[in-house]
């Protein structure tokens, strides 16, 4: 069970204020508010038309926000986080998981001072136990038959 923080709740409150959807999680990190909400759908309402929503979002908690949509699914997780890396492979064992995409997706995945990936780190040790996430890039994958 997650613990909840008397700021926590008052980001919860903020977030479905400005967009109406309840978020699952929030986790607030030096460099962004990260959000998990339940399904696509709620992930494009959050968002708000043109973004609008996100940007609103952003100046009230004075700093970049992402909104990731959640999966029981560490694989499945990680796709609905990075939806526009064109090909990645997901490796885990135990309390160790290692993200390899391409090089050319490197810095999205990393995103702005590394904001997005320690984001990722944060989230996947509080919903999966992942203790160790490394990302890993290759030139290219090999198809495999």
């Amino acid at each position: 069970m997650v613990e909840l923080t008397g700021d926590d709740l008052k980001y919860f409150s903020e977030f479905q204020r400005v967009t109406g959807i309840h978020p699952l999680d929030f986790i607030d990190t030096e460099s962004a508010a990260v959000v998990l909400v339940e399904n696509k759908g709620e992930l494009y309402r959050c968002i708000g038309k043109k973004g609008a929503n996100l940007q609103k979002l952003s100046i009230v908690f004075r700093k970049p926000v992402f909104i990731f949509v959640d999966s029981s699914d560490i694989v499945e997780f990680l796709k609905n986080a990075f939806p526009n890396v064109s090909k990645m492979n997901v490796k885990t064992n135990g309390d160790m998981a290692t993200l390899v995409v391409l090089e050319q997706d490197r810095g999205y995945v990393v995103g702005r001072g590394g904001a997005k990936i320690k984001a990722i780190r944060e989230l996947l040790k509080r919903r999966f136990k992942i203790e160790n996430f490394q990302l890993r890039t290759t030139k290219e994958f090999v198809d495999e038959q």
